[in-house]
């Protein structure tokens, strides 16, 4: 009789996308940032996948509130992931959340929306 196949391992990665966040200033000043989010469990990737909604949520409440200058700094990227990896392990419930990548991480300028002006 042969062996079961081995069930499948993660690590598993689940791309949250890339989105420009309106800084604090709401002086035309964007962060571009991408998040892809790594877990080593199936349930916690599924979980991810199907709250990505409210994720995406905490990710603008956090970009939306950080100052331009802040982003200057030469640790922002590194604080920036630290603090959404708190925020998003909190409300990640069936697991941990192993690793956040941010590509890209950078300031942009744009016109402002409409609403926004």
């Amino acid at each position: 009789m042969a062996d079961a196949a081995p069930a499948d391992e993660g690590p598993y990665t689940v791309d949250l996308g890339t989105h420009d966040l309106l800084l604090r200033e709401r002086d035309g000043r964007f962060l571009r940032v991408g998040v892809r989010l790594t877990t080593p469990s199936r349930t916690t990737r599924a979980e991810i996948a199907r709250r990505r909604e409210a994720l995406l949520r905490m990710l603008y409440y956090l970009g939306t509130h950080r100052a331009a200058s802040a982003l200057e700094l030469p640790d922002a990227e590194a604080r920036f992931a630290h603090d959404l990896r708190q925020r998003l392990q909190q409300a990640v419930k069936t697991g941990a959340i192993s690793r956040i990548d941010l590509a890209p991480f950078e300031m942009i300028e744009k016109p402002l929306p409409d609403a926004y002006r």
